[in-house]
């Protein structure tokens, strides 16, 4: 997980957003299902792909990713 996060961050830096997306899901999922989604590391991923989401207007999914991390 902590290496798809990385190469998501790598892409973000370079306004490779596209590419970013499916790295942050995965690490995401991964985080969910090995530390729990109430891990520090799952609800940091989810941040920057909401983040992510809202740098790309794309402003229903970042809403529902801190929607759903208001309920942790």
């Amino acid at each position: 997980a902590l290496y798809c996060y990385n190469i998501a961050v790598l892409y973000v830096h370079q306004l490779k957003y596209k590419q970013a997306e499916p790295y942050y899901v995965e690490a995401a999922d991964v985080y969910g299902k090995v530390a729990g989604k109430e891990s520090e590391d799952y609800i940091a991923v989810c941040l920057d792909l909401a983040s992510l989401y809202k740098s790309q207007s794309q402003y229903v999914k970042a809403e529902e990713i801190y929607t759903r991390m208001l309920r942790i």
